[in-house]
Parts: structure tokens; C-alpha cells; sequence
């Protein structure tokens, strides 16, 4: 089973050569894994998504300029599985500095009342 070969020949054509190799062996890597979960057509569909995102990334890239090794703009839409990974990993964060988390929330209260009484007294 193989990735789609013209969404792969577009993106090797016109990615940078710095990042060319590492790009195509990650998608590729994780057509393979998707391919083998959710079936070959659902992966195909998956890194034609991924191939159009590269691309929408490296024009824009190019349009500012950008050198490939500088920082690219995420150009992804809001996922639902990102917003919980992120969520997961405050709280973990939090949970291993207890002195800090309780700072922050003290903190956090304190604004939040200290604004709630000034805008009742105005």
C-alpha cells in the first residue's frame, strides 16, 4: 500500500530540498499507520488533506520570504483533539507544581474580585 503518488510528487516538487526528505517520511510513516486503523481509503483521503496543508504552508512561506528552517505558520483548522491534548497537559503541569497552582488561582480570584467590585462601586 502506497501514499497517493501525485499528492506525494507535488509536495516533494515543490518543498524546500532542506526539508523535502523529513517531511515525505513522516507523512508517509503515518499513512501507514492510519492505513493499517482506518483503511486504506480513509488514509489516502488523510495525507491528501495533509499534502494540501503542506502546500497552502509553503506558499505562504514563500510569499513572506521565510528561510525553511524558520518558524512556519500553523495553518491548520481548530481541532477538537488538540484542544484536549492541551487541556490534558495544563493540568498535569499543574498538578506537578501545587505551590504554583495555588498562586495562580489565588491570584486569578483575586482579579477577578477586586474587577467584579470595582465595576459594582462605578
Amino acid at each position: 500500500m502506497t501514499p497517493p503518488r501525485f499528492s506525494r510528487l507535488v509536495l516533494g516538487w515543490l518543498a524546500p530540498r532542506e526539508v523535502r526528505e523529513t517531511l515525505l517520511d513522516d507523512l508517509d510513516e503515518m499513512f501507514m499507520s492510519r492505513a493499517a486503523q482506518d483503511g486504506p481509503r480513509r488514509a489516502r483521503a488523510w495525507y491528501r488533506r495533509q499534502a494540501l496543508s503542506g502546500l497552502a504552508s509553503l506558499v505562504t512561506m514563500r510569499a513572506r520570504g521565510q528561510q525553511p528552517g524558520e518558524q512556519v505558520p500553523n495553518l491548520r483548522r481548530f481541532s477538537h483533539e488538540a484542544l484536549v491534548r492541551d487541556i490534558r497537559y495544563t493540568f498535569r503541569m499543574l498538578r506537578r507544581a501545587p505551590a504554583f497552582t495555588a498562586a495562580s488561582v489565588l491570584t486569578v480570584a483575586l482579579g477577578v474580585g477586586a474587577t467584579t467590585t470595582v465595576f459594582s462601586v462605578v
